[in-house]
């Protein structure tokens, strides 16, 4: 493998949370994302205001999880 793998510094994003960040995987969706960390869509949708039930989410995004 001739693959370098870069990885930011974890200094670079200082971020104060008390849950959880999940990364989004091509294919995930809400309910599927809320269901495997043991949340119902409603629990996953409070921890992030800016979402509703119908947001489109892409691979990267990062939401809050508990």
């Amino acid at each position: 493998g001739t693959g370098t793998s870069t990885v930011a510094p974890a200094s670079a994003t200082p971020v104060a949370t008390t849950g959880d960040t999940y990364t989004v995987k091509g294919g995930d969706n809400l309910y599927r994302i809320a269901v495997n960390h043991n949340m119902n869509l409603n629990q996953l949708l409070k921890l992030n205001p800016t979402l509703t039930a119908k947001s489109l989410i892409r691979a990267g995004d990062k939401l809050k999880i508990k």
